[in-house]
């Protein structure tokens, strides 16, 4: 049996600015720009099999752009909107297949190699707090500096990105400043709803306490796996995601356990059906159809 060895040279640069302004208590509105350059290279290699999926054995250099403008502002009392314009374009090695755990995390977003401008995020939350117990915000990427209330419960209706508010893993979460491999930069077993740029359109709901926060998103399904185009029939094609997280202490260092499920459901295939009607040549796209649900559980964790 032949071995390979598959080296990648990586180039990540990444770009950030911010301007805000503020009062005595409350931030009203903050500006912050990201521009994040991926360059990844890699050498011929020999391979005794290889098809239409698979990484191309010639030697390439591809690259990636993703440019964003991260808008905030306090409208009223416990309401704020969020824009964020975006900018992507380039491509992965191979058109991003041949490698199951992609090592570029940033492609996801890019649908062609001419660069686009779109609305990544375009948003409201409304916020209701109680209690004593209080949390200093910092000024940061889409979030306003401020004092906010350890007991709440806030409703975002909108266009986001679910990892915005799901599956926070402070080591795991964001390929622009940690690990850039897909089967990394979020819980793998979590198949979560987005178009071919890795945004939802839908609404959040989140329950938080001093030690806990309970979350659950209804959102909009696209017509097809990681495509462009939303189905309109909300009623047949739409996902639903629940996340427990609980945070703890243990000899004085921060720890988180998330316990997430989902449940999508639209116009998809059923493969023994494919195979029922083709043995030799199943073909699932034959037998998309709605009332077909997907239904998964994940479990995620980050100690200090």
């Amino acid at each position: 049996m032949r071995k390979y060895l598959l080296i990648t040279i990586i180039l990540l640069h990444t770009i950030k600015l911010t301007f805000a302004q503020d009062t005595a208590k409350q931030q009203r509105f903050n500006l912050h720009f990201q521009q994040t350059i991926i360059t990844k290279y890699k050498p011929a290699f020999s391979a005794a099999y290889t098809g239409t999926n698979s990484l191309l054995t010639g030697s390439e250099t591809q690259s990636s752009i993703t440019t964003s403008l991260f808008g905030v502002a306090r409208l009223w009392k416990g309401a704020v909107a969020y824009f964020n314009p975006e900018m992507s374009g380039g491509a992965g090695l191979s058109k991003t297949l041949g490698v199951a755990g992609f090592p570029n995390g940033e492609t996801f977003r890019v649908s062609s190699a001419s660069p686009e401008i779109y609305i990544a995020r375009l948003y409201l939350k409304q916020q209701f707090e109680w209690g004593t117990e209080k949390d200093t915000l910092t000024d940061d990427v889409n979030q306003l500096a401020g004092i906010k209330s350890k007991r709440y419960f806030s409703i975002v209706v909108g266009k986001y990105g679910m990892a915005d508010f799901f599956d926070g893993n402070e080591f795991s979460h964001d390929p622009r400043a940690q690990f850039m491999n897909w089967a990394l930069m979020d819980n793998a077993a979590w198949d979560y709803p987005a178009n071919t740029r890795g945004y939802v359109i839908g609404a959040t709901a989140e329950l938080g306490q001093p030690n806990w926060t309970l979350r659950f998103a209804f959102t909009m399904s696209v017509t097809e796996a990681n495509g462009a185009i939303w189905d309109a029939k909300v009623g047949k094609a739409n996902t639903q995601t629940l996340e427990y997280e609980k945070r703890y202490t243990i000899n004085g260092q921060k720890g988180t356990v998330r316990l997430l499920g989902f449940r999508n459901n639209g116009k998809m295939g059923d493969y023994r059906q494919a195979l029922v009607l083709s043995p030799a040549a199943p073909n699932v796209d034959t037998t998309r159809a709605y009332g077909r649900h997907k239904y998964g559980f994940g479990i995620s964790a980050n100690q200090d």
